[in-house]
């Protein structure tokens, strides 16, 4: 029945696709002189193909479901013209996120027992979504993409450092550890190019800078001792698996296992094939992560970390094909013209620099929503770069 749903969805999107292609053809003609696009088209198909020689076909099918965002370049054509709106409709409902979760917290108040200082019981306000962190990951984009507003865009300026202030406050109590490392490394990113692009003066770095000072400390009053332990916890915890521990309920040592059981398994037999070419799409839950004299599971559908997943399931090859792809994304930016502020080149590149880190965290490749957010800036890199603003409506 799985593989039924899957087989229909994928015909439906391929119907669709084709449609798209036939009313849209000069512009995808335009696609094919794209680096950007052949890079996701050829990381995408190399996934897909890997489902050939795995072991775990439904497992595959799962993944294979996220892969299909990589269509969203194809599926996006019709409003290649409506990015500033697209990006207006993001940003809002990101913010109608932002304001759910504010109401988790005022509610919070009432909760019996509650303590705002430890964050017990345990209070990570997400909003609609109810997973942490791929809701993080959508505030952590906005957060960078108002940044961009904000100085690129005089007369949104006061819309921008609310709606800063908002994603970033969100980020925060959603206590994302991986979105939070790679919103610290972005934003340190993106500050490096304002600043050495003379794009930043210096009451933009005044309030960028309290801004997000002032949001991290007072998101992070709420459970303030639950995220200064956590840091203090995973520091410890590394130095107990470096020991030879591993706790089943402890995120940090189990994560570390599952890292460096994978990569041991990337040399299996055959091992050119599987280091070249890799066990095939979801074949990651195949792997014995059994350890003797712990009690941490021997099954995980997978190892918390898009590099190492990607290099054990598609080998050298198929982490080659992706690493190459969130480059030839981030660096496309370059290429943009038209009438976009001079900050959309950083903007573009602390997105990838934002995904990239936390995939080092969470297999976030395998979700949806998270890859689909890595699309659509490739989407939009590609429609910037190729398609002229003088084009007609239909780009035919």
């Amino acid at each position: 029945r799985s593989l039924a749903r899957s087989f229909f969805r994928s015909l439906v999107l391929s119907f669709f696709c084709s449609l798209v292609l036939s009313f849209f053809r000069t512009s995808f003609f335009r696609f094919l002189r794209s680096s950007v696009f052949w890079s996701i088209l050829a990381w995408g198909a190399w996934s897909v193909l890997s489902m050939t020689w795995t072991s775990d076909l439904d497992m595959a099918q799962g993944h294979a479901r996220s892969m299909r965002m990589v269509a969203m370049p194809i599926v996006l054509i019709p409003i290649a013209r409506r990015w500033p709106l697209f990006i207006i409709f993001f940003l809002l409902g990101v913010a109608l996120q932002n304001i759910t979760q504010l109401s988790e917290v005022v509610g919070s108040w009432f909760m019996n027992g509650y303590d705002w200082k430890t964050g017990s019981p345990l209070f990570r306000p997400v909003g609609w979504d109810k997973h942490q962190g791929n809701a993080a990951m959508f505030m952590g984009f906005a957060v960078i993409i108002w940044f961009g507003i904000f100085i690129g865009k005089k007369s949104l300026t006061k819309w921008a450092i609310l709606g800063a202030m908002l994603a970033l406050f969100g980020a925060v109590t959603s206590k994302s550890m991986a979105v939070g490392f790679g919103l610290i490394v972005s934003l340190a990113l993106f500050s490096c190019f304002v600043i050495t692009q003379k794009l930043l003066r210096p009451k933009h770095l005044i309030a960028i800078g309290s801004t997000t000072i002032v949001l991290v400390f007072a998101a992070g009053f709420f459970g303030s001792e639950t995220i200064n332990s956590r840091v203090n916890d995973s520091i410890n915890d590394a130095k107990g698996f470096v020991d030879g521990n591993v706790n089943k309920n402890n995120s940090t040592q189990y994560r570390l296992h599952w890292w460096k059981t994978t990569l041991e398994h990337v040399t299996d037999e055959p091992v050119l094939f599987h280091v070249l070419a890799g066990h095939g799409l979801g074949d990651t839950r195949s792997i014995d992560f059994s350890k003797e004299g712990s009690t941490i599971s021997s099954v995980a559908g997978h190892p918390h970390n898009s590099f190492i997943q990607i290099l054990y399931e598609g080998g050298i090859v198929g982490l080659v094909l992706f690493v190459f792809m969130l480059w030839k994304i981030g660096s496309g930016a370059k290429s943009i013209s038209g009438e976009w502020p001079p900050t959309i080149h950083p903007v573009c590149v602390s997105l990838v620099v934002l995904w990239s880190v936390a995939a080092f965290f969470e297999s976030i490749q395998n979700s949806g929503r998270p890859l689909a957010l890595l699309m659509l800036v490739g989407a939009f890199v590609i429609y910037s770069s190729l398609i002229s603003p003088t084009t007609s409506s239909n780009g035919v």
